[in-house]
């Protein structure tokens, strides 16, 4: 069927002498399909008034791209997808002016944006909590306290079954003293106990009549515990319990109990990595 738009057009401008090819020419640069010109030429051939502007084709309606939509509910289902169908929903309305929806596109690859971010982050936190990086005790010095009278001058925690924990340890108590018993544990990675009435270094000991392990005024003395220990990432904290008596300046074989009647506990702590 003819458009009348352009049988008018042409009837005019024939009217005013111009000719059918730039009659023609005019309208196909305008947007009008060849056919639909050479219709109305030949319908308007012959007939002709007073000169008009050539009509402009009509625009056809815009759609709302079907991808951009899918990109912003994907951007809350699952926000990869959200991702890459906006991508894909701005590169078709850019090639495509019949489309409409460029916000929409963008506002799902915002969201999905922000989603993939906030995994990101998330992941990067855990993974940190998992290695210690986020552990305060991590960036500690390693350390190992006693009370005023004893040091802990090297220490050292090795992981397996069996693994052990050493400790050098140096009497400034002013007096001898006989060690009883060491516990170590943090609860989690170990729980570390020796009886040094009965596993002395070096075996059994006893001076004066008392048995443990004896480590005179100002010297100092390593012991190594054997017991499991678990490998971790992290600096692990244990308490130190320690048992004591001081020594005793002539021979008491027969009162060994005394000692017992008046051993001493002391607490101190250790922080160090587990090799």
């Amino acid at each position: 069927m003819t458009n009348k738009q352009i049988v008018d057009y042409v009837k005019q401008n024939l009217s005013l002498g111009f000719s059918i090819e730039k009659i023609k020419k005019t309208l196909l640069d305008v947007g009008w399909q060849e056919h639909e010109v050479d219709d109305a030429i030949n319908e308007a051939r012959g007939i002709s008034s007073g000169k008009v502007t050539p009509p402009l084709p009509e625009k056809s309606s815009q759609k709302t791209s079907v991808l951009a939509i899918l990109s912003l509910i994907f951007a809350f289902l699952f926000f990869p997808l959200g991702l890459i169908l906006g991508i894909i929903a701005l590169s078709e309305i850019k090639k495509n002016p019949n489309l409409k929806g460029k916000g929409i596109a963008i506002a799902g690859i915002i969201i999905s944006l922000i989603f993939i971010i906030s995994l990101l982050f998330l992941l990067v936190i855990g993974y940190s909590a998992y290695s210690g990086f986020l552990t305060p005790s991590t960036y500690l010095p390693s350390e190992c306290t006693l009370p005023v009278g004893l040091s802990c001058n090297d220490f050292s925690i090795v992981s397996g079954n069996p693994g052990s924990i050493s400790l050098t340890i140096e009497n400034g108590m002013g007096s001898g003293i006989m060690i009883r018993s060491i516990e170590i544990t943090d609860n989690i990675n170990y729980d570390c106990y020796i009886d040094l009435k009965k596993e002395s270094p070096g075996g059994p000991e006893i001076y004066k009549g008392l048995d443990g392990w004896h480590l005179p005024n100002g010297e100092e003395k390593t012991i190594n515990i054997v017991c499991h220990v678990e490998k971790t990432n992290t600096k692990t904290k244990g308490d130190i319990i320690l048992t004591y008596c001081e020594e005793y300046s002539y021979d008491r074989v027969s009162n060994n109990d005394e000692c017992e009647t008046f051993t001493r506990t002391i607490e101190g702590e250790i922080l160090t990595n587990i090799k």
